[in-house]
Parts: structure tokens; C-alpha cells; sequence
């Protein structure tokens, strides 16, 4: 026998020997998903649009509880927390006769789903910091619809918080989401300005000292879902602050997703929406003990996000295995 052949024997015996990774598990809990009225789906692609979304990717119609339950058992996955849209009636762009009241109405449909399914679904109401009823809304969502948190998104609020007004207005709100024990739940990039180290420094130096007794999370690792060079420097830089805030934590949500063209922020930043690079270098800054898994749904669907985050290229499975069973202290034992 040649040995060429000799080496291939050989070569195929260890192939057959070496046994294949071990499956990674479903996540334990979906930290990140979304669920929408009949107004929310008649509102929401209007919302998409001002956000640089092309016609063909518009999400639209009511989604309930049921059909994420679906999903959730499909993929077996045991709770989410749900998060209402309803910031996205104070988009500046979208003007409405009764802007609270369909804000009202938006979170009470999303708390009403949540109690249907008791221990699996968390609500989160939506509310925009800057508007004059924020704070009345935070302690109606705490009081009267027993919501676990409130969701912030400073994009659709086109909120900057270097403008000290609307920091010192997304503070507030933070405060009063403390005292009534609610967890937050934010989107911190702004939309269509610059991002980076400025706006982190904000958040850690006047939003979190608001909330020090409740979980708080960054969305999309405090990014807007794409990872490029400023998203990676304010994680960072937020990252290095971990050790001085022990209830910040970090999504994974629409971070790895799959590679075909999907829209971000702006057309300029559609190049398969992650940057898996430093998707990467800054899930390592984090570190897996404070990441949380995160789908986005239904915005992106569980195949677009779940098996890539699985296959975790970059990642080591240790690292893979303890995001995946990683649970928000917000949601129930």
C-alpha cells in the first residue's frame, strides 16, 4: 500500500472517531420580541419607512400572542419578554389627533396578551421620554397593567442625548421606572447623527445612576442592529463600565443574523446588516455572563437569527452555551 493511501485510511479513521460537537440547547428565554394591534400594524410600516427600510421589507398586520407562543414552542424556546411598540406613535414625522391614547391603547394590548400566558410572556410598555405624559404612563404601565418594564427607542424618538433637555428627560424616566420597580429595556443609538463614546458616557454617567435597582438592557448591543466602527466604540466603552453596574445587560438581538442584504438605518449601512467582526470583538468585551439572547421577532424571523448566533463563528461554544441560558432577573422563576 502506497503511502498516500496509507495517509487517507488514516485520515478517514480519525474523521470517523471524532465525535461531532455537542448540539447547543434552545435559548432559556427570548429577551427581545415584539408583538403589535391592529393600529400598531396599520402604524408600524409608516414607522419602517421613515427608517430607511425599503418597501419589500415592511412588516405589517397585527400580531398577537398566540402566533409567538407558536414560535417560542417551535423552537423551543420557555419565555420572552414582549415589547410594545407604542413609542413609536411620538415618532416626530407621524402626527396623531390622540397620540396618548393610541400609546395607551398599544400597551394595554401588549399587557393583555402577556397575561394570557402567565410565567412565558413579560410586557414592556413603549414610551417615548420626551413627550409630556411619559411619566403618567410609566406608573399607569406599573400600577394598572402590572407591566414588567418599559421599552425606550431613542432612533424612533429621535432623542439625542447630547442635547442636555432630552437627557435630562430620558433620566427622568429611567428614575421613575426605579421607583415603581419596572426593568429597562433600551435602543440607545439615535437616529440619522453621530454615535459613539459621547452618547455611552451619558448613559453611564446620567441614565443608569437613575436606575440603580432594576435590571436595565441595551438593545442590539447598544447599537441600531448594525455593528460598525462607532457602535463598537460606545459598546466598549460601555463594556469597561460593566464591573460598577451589575443590573446592565446587553441583547444579542438582530446582531447575527443571516448574510443577505437587509435594511438598517440607512441605505449606506445595508451590508448584511452585522458587522460579525466586531459583532464578535465586542460580545468578547462584554463577556457571555452579561449577554442575552434576543430574536427581534418578528421583524427578523427565528431562522434568520437563532441558527447563525448558534453556529457562533468567532465565538467558542462555552461562550454560545452560557448566552443561550442566560435569563434577564426581570423574568419569572
Amino acid at each position: 500500500m502506497t503511502c498516500f493511501a496509507l495517509g487517507s485510511l488514516c485520515a478517514l479513521a480519525l474523521m470517523a472517531c471524532a465525535a461531532p460537537p455537542d448540539p447547543l440547547p434552545p435559548p432559556a428565554a427570548d429577551h427581545h420580541v415584539h408583538i403589535r394591534s391592529e393600529s400598531g400594524g396599520e402604524v408600524l410600516p409608516r414607522a419602517q419607512l421613515i427608517r430607511g427600510k425599503r418597501p419589500q421589507d415592511l412588516v405589517r398586520g397585527k400580531q398577537g400572542a398566540e402566533e409567538l407562543i407558536a414560535q417560542l414552542d417551535r423552537h423551543g424556546i420557555q419565555q420572552a419578554a414582549i415589547l410594545s411598540l407604542a413609542y413609536m406613535y411620538a415618532i416626530p414625522e407621524l402626527e396623531f389627533s390622540d397620540e396618548y391614547g393610541m400609546v395607551r391603547a398599544e400597551n394595554d394590548f401588549v399587557a393583555t396578551q402577556a397575561a394570557r400566558f402567565p410565567g412565558r410572556l413579560s410586557a414592556f410598555c413603549g414610551v417615548s421620554p420626551v413627550r409630556d405624559y411619559a411619566e403618567a404612563e410609566v406608573r399607569r404601565c406599573a400600577e394598572e397593567l402590572q407591566a414588567t418594564g418599559i421599552k425606550m427607542h431613542m432612533a424612533n424618538s429621535d432623542i439625542d442625548l447630547l442635547q442636555a433637555d432630552e437627557a435630562a428627560a430620558t433620566a427622568r424616566i429611567f428614575e421613575k421606572a426605579n421607583q415603581h420597580g419596572l426593568a429597562v429595556i433600551i435602543h440607545l443609538r439615535p437616529r440619522g447623527r453621530s454615535f459613539g463614546k459621547e452618547q455611552a458616557q451619558v448613559f453611564l454617567e446620567e441614565l443608569m445612576p437613575r436606575a440603580p435597582d432594576v435590571p436595565v438592557q441595551l438593545a442590539h448591543l447598544a447599537s441600531g442592529g448594525v455593528i460598525d466602527r462607532p457602535a463598537l466604540k460606545a459598546g466598549q466603552h460601555i463594556a469597561a463600565a460593566l464591573p460598577e453596574h451589575d443590573n446592565l445587560w446587553f441583547d444579542v438581538s438582530g446582531i447575527f443574523v443571516r448574510s443577505r442584504d437587509l435594511t438598517s438605518d440607512t441605505a449606506g449601512r445595508r451590508a448584511g446588516y452585522s458587522k460579525r467582526r466586531n459583532a464578535v470583538e465586542l460580545i468578547q468585551a462584554v463577556g457571555p455572563e452579561r449577554l442575552l439572547f434576543g430574536s427581534d421577532w418578528d421583524a427578523l424571523r427565528y431562522e434568520d437569527t437563532l441558527r447563525p448566533l448558534q453556529q457562533g463563528r468567532g465565538l467558542r461554544r462555552s461562550q454560545l452555551r452560557q448566552i443561550l441560558a442566560n435569563r434577564a432577573p426581570y423574568l419569572p422563576d
